[in-house]
């Protein structure tokens, strides 16, 4: 009896105990929330290292894996990779070990954010997960983290490049908030800030984007989440960097970069540094905008985050490019290309590896298939010899099937990828004959002592040259610009021609807000100038019009020379193809059901004589904004 007396007291002073430790533990962790709210991050490590202890030492598994969960992103934002993976992990085994639903799905949702974030960029892992996750939380309708999976999903299709699936499970997500499911204020704002995302990026609204940020500003405010508040100032800070209010933007920025060093958010910082060296350099202060950009750069590199330090290497090229020091600029170029080239090699690694692991498994799994089977026939002999054989067949003829499949498309891409260096090559290069021809000119004006042509010659060569250069790494450049390449390549022709020919250009008075594919109408007027004056006794002519015709943008080259012949752009035994690749360009350029198009037409069956070269472009792809 006394015995059995002192178990019982031993029990219950065990038990309680137990309360105390779990209790205490549970305490610890709303501390540490509190903390990682305010931004105090040294307390909030604090608090959550202690919850994680306590509730080992008297099993709580919730306890347990939410403080492992916010501590693990606090490290990761603190750019310790290793220590938020080791929480994630051991969170995943509480969890497996727990079997609640809910918890399993959170924990799930956690490593996938480490696989898709701070400059960590496995999203085929990552969406596993995610996808996982929500299978979970679907079972047990938990409204508020599966709209919170949704759109984790929805943004992680951004990053992977699938528009439909984007916003298939973005219209999901914000259904959820409609329907008035969502009870949870941080679950509503990250929605409201992913429909802020959408209409920024995809589909360009700013005044609905403001709205949005707005919104989730104010949630932010009340609840007092700094980090919230800090990705809200920075979102809105970018609306009105692409409304041309930069002094506003640079502003926001500022306050959001206070807030990111106070709650010691690393990622964010290098965002900030960045943002606020690209609208510097916009305001032409070089000097102040390499001091934020060598910020950001130094803490991307620390921090080993190189998707990020492979953006900031662009902005310090753009930088150094715009002062002139064309050597850095060279050399941060250089950087940039390599460091890009390195993560699509380490997205394409990971890719194979997965791919090769699913076909080994696969593979395992058909042999084990087919030792059973074979076990089978061996009882049924004559009765299961033509099945085994149709399965067989079945499955070499679906391997060829697929592999012939794979091989069509890797040959199909590869062309693609091919004809998109091609052109860029091609567009990046000017022609050999007229720059000999060019040089030849200057020569000339040298030998006739005439110093006033050879300058201006010289100037308006330079000019050419340098924007050529300038244009021939991107898709698309501002109206402005290649207007000026096109007048300066007529100025340096007329005067190459000796005032054969004059020329007029006409464009639309507000320029700026007008992209196009650069010297697309180049190789059309190059054709004018040296094939349509041939054998005429009269001035030439050649007017380049740039005019909007909604829903079209369209460049017309007329001259008033000999008209088109089919022939004529055969020149001593060469072929230009420069409408074939024209051609080609727009097929690129399309939008939409809108087509880009080429219309050459004789002037001579309209009563005149010359020929007019009509480009059409979708209007939708050449507005600025």
């Amino acid at each position: 009896m006394k015995n059995k007396f002192i178990s019982l007291l031993l029990l219950l002073c065990f038990y309680q105990t137990a309360l105390v430790f779990g209790q205490k533990a549970y305490d610890y962790l709303l501390l540490g929330k509190e903390y990682t709210v305010k931004g105090i991050n040294d307390s909030a490590t604090f608090y959550l290292e202690k919850a994680i202890d306590l509730s080992s030492i008297e099993p709580d598994t919730a306890t347990h894996i939410k403080a492992s969960e916010i501590l693990a992103m606090q490290v990761l934002e603190g750019g310790d990779r290793d220590k938020a993976l080791n929480l994630i992990n051991e969170s995943l085994i509480w969890a497996q070990s727990s079997k609640d639903t809910l918890l399993w799905s959170n924990v799930l949702v956690s490593k996938s954010w480490f696989y898709s974030s701070y400059g960590i960029t496995n999203y085929s892992e990552s969406l596993k997960f995610l996808q996982e996750a929500a299978e979970l939380q679907k079972t047990i309708n938990s409204w508020n983290t599966l709209a919170a999976t949704y759109k984790n999903i929805s943004s992680l299709f951004k990053e992977i490049g699938d528009p439909e699936k984007r916003e298939l499970y973005l219209t999901q997500s914000s259904k959820l908030i409609e329907d008035g499911l969502i009870t949870d204020l941080s679950v509503k704002a990250k929605i409201l800030n992913e429909l802020g995302r959408y209409y920024t990026d995809e589909n360009c609204d700013y005044s609905k984007a403001e709205h949005y940020y707005t919104e989730v500003l104010d949630i932010c405010k009340k609840t007092k989440w700094k980090k919230g508040i800090a990705v809200s100032t920075t979102n809105i800070a970018y609306i009105k960097e692409q409304q041309g209010d930069l002094n506003t933007a640079l502003e926001l920025h500022y306050q959001a970069l206070e807030l990111k060093k106070e709650i010691n958010n690393i990622y964010g910082m290098i965002n900030s540094y960045q943002s606020i060296g690209d609208i510097l350099v916009k305001q032409q202060k070089y000097n102040e905008a390499l001091q934020y950009l060598n910020k950001a750069q130094k803490l991307a590199s620390d921090t080993k985050m190189i998707n990020l330090e492979s953006k900031i290497y662009e902005s310090l090229y753009n930088t150094h490019k715009h002062m002139g020091n064309y050597s850095p600029a060279l050399e941060f170029h250089e950087k940039y290309v390599l460091l890009t080239d390195s993560i699509k090699s380490v997205e394409q690694t990971k890719i194979v590896e997965e791919l090769n692991t699913k076909y080994e498994t696969k593979e395992k799994e058909q042999r084990i298939e087919e030792l059973i089977y074979q076990q089978e026939v061996i009882k049924l002999k004559n009765q299961k010899e033509t099945q085994r054989y149709l399965i067989i067949l079945l499955i070499l003829v679906i391997s060829i099937i697929s592999t012939i499949f794979l091989m069509h498309y890797r040959k199909i891409k590869s062309k693609a990828n091919e004809a998109k260096l091609k052109q860029r090559l091609l567009r990046s290069q000017m022609n050999p004959h007229f720059i000999f021809n060019s040089l030849s000119s200057i020569q000339g004006f040298t030998y006739k002592n005439d110093t006033d042509s050879t300058a201006r010659y010289l100037t308006n060569f330079s000019k050419l040259m340098r924007d050529i250069l300038e244009s021939s790494t991107v898709e698309v450049i501002p109206l402005e610009q290649e207007l000026n390449i096109v007048e300066n390549y007529l100025i340096l022709q007329e005067m190459r021609k000796e005032n054969l020919f004059d020329f007029k250009i006409e464009a639309p008075e507000n320029t700026d807000e007008y992209i196009i594919p650069p010297m697309i109408a180049q190789p059309f007027i190059e054709n004018s100038v040296i094939h349509a004056f041939k054998k005429i006794d009269y001035k030439g002519h050649i007017k380049v019009v740039y005019n909007v015709n909604d829903p079209f943008f369209q460049i017309t080259i007329e001259d008033n020379g000999t008209g088109f012949n089919p022939n004529r752009h055969i020149d001593n035994g060469h072929k230009s193809m420069a409408l074939e690749l024209t051609q080609q360009r727009l097929k690129i350029f399309n939008y939409k059901k809108i087509r880009s198009n080429i219309e050459i037409i004789n002037l001579d069956k309209e009563g005149g004589s010359g020929t007019r070269v009509v480009i059409t472009l979708p209007l939708e792809k050449c507005l600025k904004f």
